[in-house]
Order: C-alpha cells, then structure tokens, then sequence
C-alpha cells in the first residue's frame, strides 16, 4: 500500500469482527503509530485516531496529516491497536510515494 508524502492520507481497516461471533464491530477505539524502518516513531504520525465508516460493515477510518515526516521512498510499518477489544494489528506496511498526475 501507499503513502503520498506532503499529502493527507486515509488509511482505512476494513470489516473488524468480533472474533467470538464474526459479528461486524461498530464502536471500536482504534488508534496508531507509523514507524520507520528503524523502529522509529514517525514525527506527526504518532496518534493516528480512527472513526467508524457509516453504514459500513465494520470499517474505519483515520487520517495522516499531510505534516506527518514522511519521505519519498521510505517504507513505514503501521500498528493499529483496537483497545476495547483487544485487538491488534501489526506490521501493515506501506511504501511513501510522490504523488503525480
């Protein structure tokens, strides 16, 4: 997946489930990082919040703000944690891009 550098970027989990039922979760708190390929924390990508989408069958959104340090060529590891269910979601990786066109 991509990431366009000096941009705003959606990043969106699709269809969560309950694990003990597969029923769809609507009322998650989602929240997540961005790190480096060192590990490191990416500057202005350190408390990414996620919203349920509307009518949606347990997606979420949360948004990278165009200010997040994000360079052109670098590889970044999203961990999103869904802490009312104890979920996790790690090593969702994504390659930073130039936007064109």
């Amino acid at each position: 997946m991509n990431l366009f550098a000096g941009n705003d970027n959606d990043i969106v989990i699709r269809r969560i489930q309950r694990p003990s039922t597969g029923v769809y979760i609507e009322d998650a708190v989602i929240t997540g990082k961005l790190y480096d390929i060192n590990g490191d924390v990416i500057d202005g990508a350190d408390a990414i919040e996620f919203a349920f989408v509307t009518d949606s069958l347990g997606d979420y959104r949360g948004l990278v703000p165009a200010t997040a340090a994000l360079t052109v060529g670098q590889q970044a590891r999203g961990v999103f944690v869904c802490s009312n269910y104890g979920l996790r979601f790690d090593s969702v990786m994504f390659d930073v891009v130039e936007r064109t066109g």
